[in-house]
């Protein structure tokens, strides 16, 4: 149970397409950074990878924001942005609803990783297809991975479907980046459809 994002693909992605995909996402880094995303490696230290064969990151582990319990955090239905502190708009049954992507003293939670060819282990029950998932509990960093996501939707087109716990509030802040680097405004319903 947590705020997740979910994807399905096919095992191979020709290299010219990953290669725009992590272009792009390049782009966008500073953007994020600007923004108070800090990316680290797939445990949360370290270098995040990104690289012509695979794309890994997590928030950082050690981020050395307040601590504080907010359990299981699920954003408001209109949550955007990124507070270091504060954000919390009462609660849900998992722990608190927070207004913008925020940490409990660590920025880091489960490793999103999107390699250009994926492992059998991720293979679907749909012939041809891999599966995989992301639970950012709307830390900071969620806002790094549905920008990737949403970058990947654009250049793979149907050959990536996207699922979200998020609505088009949560992935808002993401487009707009988008738009700032490559000048294309997308939508929720563009990157959710399989088109």
């Amino acid at each position: 149970m947590g705020y997740t994002h979910y994807w399905w693909r096919r095992k191979e992605i020709p290299k010219e397409d990953f290669l725009r995909i992590v272009g792009l996402f390049k782009k966008a880094y500073p953007v994020l950074t600007d923004m108070g995303v800090v990316l680290k490696g797939p445990d949360g230290t370290g270098d995040p990878i990104i690289t012509d064969e695979e794309v890994c990151f997590n928030g950082d582990a050690n981020c050395g924001h307040a601590k504080r319990e907010l359990y299981i955090t699920w954003p408001a239905t209109k949550a955007r942005g990124i507070e270091e502190e504060g954000a919390l708009d009462g609660t849900w049954f998992g722990g608190r609803l927070v207004t913008a992507r925020t940490c409990d003293g660590d920025c880091s939670h489960e490793s999103f990783c999107f390699p250009r060819i994926e492992d059998d282990y991720h293979k679907s029950e749909h012939p041809g297809w891999y599966t995989n998932f992301c639970k950012t509990a709307f830390k900071p960093y969620d806002l790094a991975v549905i920008t990737f996501l949403a970058i990947a939707k654009l250049v793979l087109g149907p050959d990536l479907m996207l699922s979200s716990d998020g609505n088009e509030h949560h992935w808002a802040d993401a487009f707009d980046i988008i738009y700032k680097v490559i000048g294309f405004r997308i939508t929720y319903w563009q990157i959710m459809t399989n088109a």
